[in-house]
């Protein structure tokens, strides 16, 4: 893990300081290499829209672990897949998931979800963020993604109503994960940002 540092003062355009992957660090670093404090807060005005964007979908039900989580994780990385291209988006999106202190099952969650997004956006490459959304939202009520329900199984998205999923709020994962062996950072990133 690493604390990685924006280069900006705290508490200003949207940054804070948090702990990070190696491997987020440096395609972070790449970004701000290439792009600057604007890439930068690009980056982080997607992910803070991809959140918002979920606290609107299925009532809000469900934004740890449920359905409004696999929307954001999903939609984030559609719109990761659209800027930054989806080898980048996958390589950002996999080291985010290499936490060492996160449960196996809710990381198998959004591994999957985080998947069904990027595919949504090759699909759609020409999509507005509201078009992207509605497709997202589509998909999680298909059934393509995968919530948690309240027995800790891994789920269809259609299985299990919104809000009936686990109440991880309630009932944190263990974060000593033996069963997680050294699976925690995927390696050196081998994608750089399209566009750029």
């Amino acid at each position: 893990m690493a604390e990685w540092s924006d280069g900006l003062a705290r508490g200003t355009g949207g940054f804070t300081k948090e702990k990070i992957t190696q491997a987020e660090a440096k395609l972070l670093d790449d970004l701000q290499m290439r792009k600057g404090l604007l890439g930068l807060k690009e980056f982080a005005d997607i992910r803070q829209d991809a959140l918002h964007v979920a606290e609107g979908k299925f009532e809000g039900k469900g934004l740890t672990d449920g359905h409004a989580d696999a929307f954001r994780h999903a939609y984030w990385n559609a719109m990761m897949t659209q800027r930054y291209g989806e080898e980048w988006a996958r390589d950002f999106a996999t080291a985010h998931e290499r936490n060492p202190t996160s449960h196996h099952v809710p990381v198998a969650m959004d591994l999957h979800n985080n998947e069904v997004g990027r595919s949504i956006a090759r699909a759609h490459p020409d999509a507005s963020p509201e078009e992207m959304a509605n497709l997202v939202e589509q998909a999680v009520k298909d059934g393509k993604m995968v919530v948690i329900d309240k027995n800790d199984t891994l789920v269809s998205s259609n299985e299990s109503p919104p809000g009936e999923t686990r109440e991880t709020k309630n009932k944190p994962w263990p974060t000593d994960n033996p069963g997680r062996n050294d699976d925690h950072d995927p390696g050196e990133p081998s994608a750089t940002p399209d566009q750029y």
